[in-house]
């Protein structure tokens, strides 16, 4: 894996952690790294300030798997909480807006560390956001896309592999193949590499 991926898709690290990593050679690597970022990145206006997020498929697959949004041209309404967290009125008619949970406001209790890297400091949000208990509901939300085959399936699963869920559906192995690629793309699932073989765990709580 290249070191663009390695700092970006596989863990987002901030300007100061690739220094860090890097303490001779650094400038060098920092704009390999945001080469690759800029494909990704999205600007937008807030309080006639220019801003910029690097909104990679994890995030909109992040954002997507809580609350599905397909609008063009619109920021994803979690992100447009982010950005409006500092104006309250604001942030909570945009929560209100989209029928979110309103507690989502308590959230911003939390000390973030990354303030002025907003890719960065977004992600460090939303992992302690999807921690909050209001969240629950959004996920509940979310296993409506699943049959209740799938949900108990998913339930308590350490590790499976295709041919697993082959057999417990009943289904083809084309079809095995064909389901589990959908639920990585619905973000309910993640992937791993044991010895050659490749196995499936939940990433989501199905409970």
């Amino acid at each position: 894996m290249s070191l663009e991926k390695k700092y970006t898709d596989e863990v987002y690290a901030s300007i100061i952690e690739i220094k860090n990593d890097f303490p001779i050679g650094s400038q060098i690597v920092q704009e390999q790294i945001e080469n690759y970022r800029n494909k990704y990145k999205i600007y937008f206006y807030y309080e006639n300030i220019q801003y910029s997020i690097v909104y990679l498929p994890k995030i909109q697959q992040l954002c997507n798997t809580y609350y599905e949004f397909s609008e063009k041209n619109i920021l994803h309404p979690f992100l447009q909480i982010f950005i409006t967290r500092n104006d309250y009125k604001l942030c909570k008619d945009i929560i209100l807006k989209y029928s979110l949970p309103i507690e989502i406001l308590d959230s911003f209790n939390y000390i973030y560390s990354y303030e002025n890297e907003l890719t960065k400091s977004f992600l460090e949000w939303f992992e302690h956001l999807s921690t909050l208990s209001c969240m629950k509901v959004l996920l509940y939300a979310c296993k409506s896309r699943l049959s209740n085959k799938q949900i108990e399936f998913l339930k308590d699963k350490e590790y499976f592999t295709i041919s697993d869920y082959q057999k417990e559906m009943d289904t083809s192995y084309e079809t095995a193949r064909l389901h589990v690629n959908e639920l990585l793309k619905l973000n309910y699932i993640c992937r791993h590499k044991i010895g050659k073989r490749y196995f499936f765990k939940e990433e989501l709580c199905l409970k």
